[in-house]
Formats: structure tokens, sequence, C-alpha cells
């Protein structure tokens, strides 16, 4: 429950209550963190 609440505090602060475009926004900000760690395990950017 408090995470629900966490993440509709979140989505409001956002201006967005639309859960699509919320798990889009989550999706392409882990796929940039990991991008940014394997990058870095390996020294050099992906293409």
């Amino acid at each position: 429950m408090a995470i629900r609440e966490r993440e509709a505090g979140i989505q409001r602060a956002c201006g967005t209550g639309d859960r699509q475009a919320w798990d889009e926004f989550l999706s392409s900000a882990c796929q940039s963190i990991i991008r940014a760690h394997i990058e870095d395990e390996l020294g050099g950017r992906i293409s």
C-alpha cells in the first residue's frame, strides 16, 4: 500500500497519472542506468 501511495505522489509531482507513460519513463531510466553501468565496466561506449 505504501508503495502505491508513494507512486501516486510521484505521478502527481510529475504531472501525470498515465500509468503507461510512467512505465515507459521507468523503463527508459532503468535502461540508461544499465547501459551506463555496462559501459563503465567495459571502459567504453556501447553503440
